[in-house]
């Protein structure tokens, strides 16, 4: 004798709309975004766009405050810290490259870009400004 489960109608809305939720800054957003990242394939694909694009925005957000933060430090704090800063720095960049790897496949699957155009991320701008 076996029990079967099934997820509601309810259910299956409710689990849809914690997928979508609107992100929120701070590292509990981090965990979150990466279980919602794990079950991405029950969105639509413009949805999953608009999804990594709100993350890359906010990591892009979090990088600009970073480098502000490390403009303002570099005289003030000791080699130890700034190395923590300079990491955090870097693994954000390396986040949002990823990010739009993520996006950039998801259009190339045929997800249309708002405007029919392709988005560059500031943080690949400003790889190429540097490069």
């Amino acid at each position: 004798k076996k029990t079967v489960y099934e997820i509601t109608p309810e259910g299956e809305r409710l689990f849809l709309d914690l997928l979508q939720e609107a992100p929120q800054e701070g590292s509990s957003e981090d965990a979150r975004f990466r279980v919602r990242l794990a079950f991405f394939r029950y969105l639509p694909p413009e949805t999953r766009v608009r999804l990594l694009e709100r993350r890359r925005d906010l990591l892009e957000d979090r990088l600009s405050a970073m480098d502000e933060s490390l403009r303002g430090a570099r005289d003030r704090v000791d080699d130890y810290t700034l190395a923590l800063m300079e990491h955090g720095r870097r693994a954000t960049t390396t986040d949002i490259e990823w990010l739009d790897g993520l996006i950039q496949a998801e259009r190339s699957r045929g997800v249309a870009t708002p405007g029919g155009r392709r988005r560059r991320s500031a943080a690949l701008r400003r790889k190429e400004t540097t490069s």
